[in-house]
């Protein structure tokens, strides 16, 4: 909660602290974003949630196309009924912008790349055996894909505000599918702007 009001009030801060410079037609080429996520999952007719915290970087190649690298931490998974636990995303792909409607900035993009979940061994264990922590517990990479899009409030030259991005991530763990929306905001940070 104290992480959501740090993030309220500094994008408050940042619109009371300057004007919004709505006509100015400048193309970033590199944007950096950090911010927060809320995580719906469901695997096997199992769903759950989770928040997470993490990032991209983009590097634009003109107004409209640019590449895009994102990694995301998320919390623990609940354990009951047991599932992947804590994981990691790392994912690459094309990022779409339309910078014509400023200070809103609509944008999308398509990633893919992978999860690297902590893998639950499922019970029932066979009858008698408690597994120690170290046999019930492994890790797994999956392949992951994943697209979607939000929208990008300009509040100062060099900062914008990301006040909505939502994305389907689909993670092909062995024998374990996970399909997940996501809902993210944050800060993004422009450097090297050049006018256009």
């Amino acid at each position: 909660m104290k992480k959501h009001l740090l993030a309220a009030t500094l994008g408050i801060g940042l619109i009371a602290a300057g004007p919004v410079h709505g006509q100015t037609q400048e193309q970033p080429n590199t944007e950096i974003f950090a911010g927060g996520s809320k995580l719906w999952t469901a695997a096997d007719n199992v769903h759950f949630h989770t928040h997470a915290w993490g990032g991209s970087i983009t590097g634009n190649f003109n107004r409209y196309v640019g590449a895009e690298m994102e990694i995301f931490k998320y919390a623990d998974y609940p354990q009951d009924p047991p599932a992947y636990g804590s994981r990691y995303t790392f994912l690459f792909g094309p990022h779409f912008s339309y910078r014509r409607a400023r200070p809103v900035t609509p944008f999308g993009h398509v990633l893919v790349g992978g999860t690297r979940g902590r893998q639950n061994i499922l019970p029932p264990y066979p009858p008698g055996v408690i597994p120690n922590t170290a046999s019930a517990v492994r890790g797994k990479t999956a392949f992951t894909v994943g697209f979607g899009g939000g929208l990008d409030v300009k509040v100062w030259r060099f900062v914008t505000l990301r006040v909505l991005q939502a994305d389907y991530l689909r993670a092909s763990f062995p024998n374990n599918v996970q399909g997940s929306l996501r809902l993210s905001f944050g800060v993004v940070v422009s450097i090297g702007h050049v006018r256009k």
